[in-house]
């Protein structure tokens, strides 16, 4: 989407507000990427599995992934905000069906 949110007829100010936005959130792909790499899969064939602590480890990487979906939500939420009406339904026609709504990935 930011492809396309670039691609419209942004004022100087709009466009410093999502270069803003961009900096702010580079920190946290760093972050997604390592949140990603916690959690290993549980071996069900290892032994005697502490089934609290599997189902403890399944919950984290679904609340990872429930924050993951979140953070997208309020970045687009964000972008859309510093658009004018007639820029937002600009970018709804460029954008697939499918872009246009928050789905889970």
């Amino acid at each position: 989407m930011m492809l396309a949110v670039e691609s419209l007829d942004l004022t100087p100010e709009q466009r410093s507000q999502l270069e803003a936005m961009k900096a702010g959130h580079r920190p946290n792909k760093q972050a997604k990427g390592q949140k990603r790499g916690q959690g290993s899969s549980v071996d069900l064939f290892a032994g005697d599995i502490d089934r609290q602590a599997a189902h403890a480890q399944i919950d984290s990487r679904y609340q990872n992934r429930l924050e993951r979906a979140h953070t997208r939500l309020d970045r687009t939420l964000d972008v859309l905000a510093i658009l004018t009406p007639a820029q937002r339904a600009e970018l709804k026609a460029e954008l697939k069906p499918e872009q246009r709504s928050e789905r889970p990935r």
